[in-house]
């Protein structure tokens, strides 16, 4: 696990940069997030049932941990369309960004024709953002847009802080080969969430660095 926790402390460390500068205060910056946030939300407990199946009896502990995922994640979107309804947005509304949906599309791909550990690079990305960015996050999205249009990011910033060392700490004792995977997951994932900020942002008028 050496190479993904190299990799996620120097990936955490740019999205500081990147989180710090988005526009949450706007409006329409905030609720595209939303909006896009929710197309992958509403396939999370989809691709934790799909992982979960793809272990086998001797993985029993690994299964099992990700259908209590799915448990702990079910209903999630819902707190999207809420939020989003108190800012008078539809998400029929929003368009799905190709970044949006490659991020969580390609996760078939890893699961079913790879490995079903590779969804972890994934799982540490989002899990990721939200134990490093969530409290701050938080913060900011509610004094400007107040508590009935926050709850999601308070789901995740107060309840699921844990869930980035619950993480981790699953991956420690994998092989070389499955570390390598884990990784180039967490990579492309990280590198297609950075790019989808960045369009949004763009999108209202904001500026935002590069994505390298």
């Amino acid at each position: 696990m050496g190479n993904l926790r190299n990799i996620y402390e120097k990936q955490m460390a740019e999205f500081q940069t990147i989180a710090h500068d988005f526009n949450w205060e706007s409006k329409e910056a905030y609720g595209n997030w939303l909006g896009q946030t929710y197309h992958f939300a509403s396939v999370t407990t989809r691709l934790l049932a799909l992982a979960a199946s793809h272990f086998t009896i001797k993985q029993q502990i690994i299964h099992n941990r990700f259908i209590d995922h799915a448990k702990e994640e079910r209903g999630h979107e819902q707190l999207i369309l809420r939020d989003l309804q108190s800012l008078s947005l539809d998400i029929n509304a929003i368009p799905e960004l190709a970044e949006t949906a490659a991020m969580y599309q390609i996760q078939f791909y890893w699961i079913q024709h790879k490995d079903p550990h590779c969804f972890f690079g994934y799982i540490v990305l989002l899990e990721g953002l939200a134990s490093t960015f969530g409290s701050a996050l938080l913060d900011r999205v509610e004094t400007a847009h107040g508590k009935k249009a926050t709850s999601f990011v308070r789901v995740h910033a107060t309840e699921d802080i844990d869930h980035i060392d619950k993480a981790l700490k699953s991956l420690e004792g994998l092989d070389s080969n499955l570390d390598k995977m884990i990784s180039e997951n967490f990579r492309i994932s990280s590198r297609l969430y950075l790019s989808m900020l960045q369009n949004i942002n763009i999108a209202v008028g904001g500026k935002l660095r590069q994505v390298s």
